[in-house]
């Protein structure tokens, strides 16, 4: 009777559930892990995505700015763009510049702009030409 009612038996034991369960919380433990050390540096790629928006915001004003008012409207003062963006204005042409712009016609007045966010190392550099 004992190997009759052996053979109609379904189902896992208790051991291989234990040990099923086991394996599943190493692989979570596991995935967890490996997935929490993705974002331990997302809060410093915020900051510089934010801090680059602001610089293109920035650019976006001045090159607002001379297509309104024109060439002569651009100045740093008061500050076009949001707290924590500097603008500064060098007034002449880089000595470079007839070489890296070949079809630039002679006597053009420029402004080279830099607008730099606090925290990025890189500015970004604008050159308007009148």
């Amino acid at each position: 009777m004992k190997a009759h009612s052996a053979v109609l038996q379904k189902g896992f034991t208790l051991m291989e559930m234990v040990v099923a369960l086991v394996l599943l919380g190493i692989v979570s433990v596991t995935v967890t892990t490996l997935n929490g050390n993705l974002f331990l540096g997302s809060t410093e790629m915020r900051d510089v995505q934010q801090k680059t928006h602001l610089l293109q915001a920035c650019m976006d004003q001045l090159i607002g700015i001379e297509k309104a008012s024109g060439f002569s409207s651009i100045s740093a003062s008061p500050s076009p763009c949001a707290a924590g963006v500097s603008v500064t204005i060098d007034p002449s042409c880089p000595s470079n510049l007839a070489t890296n712009l070949p079809n630039l016609p002679a006597g053009q007045q420029c402004k080279k702009v830099l607008i730099t966010a606090t925290g990025l190392s890189n500015p970004v550099t604008l050159l308007f030409l009148q």
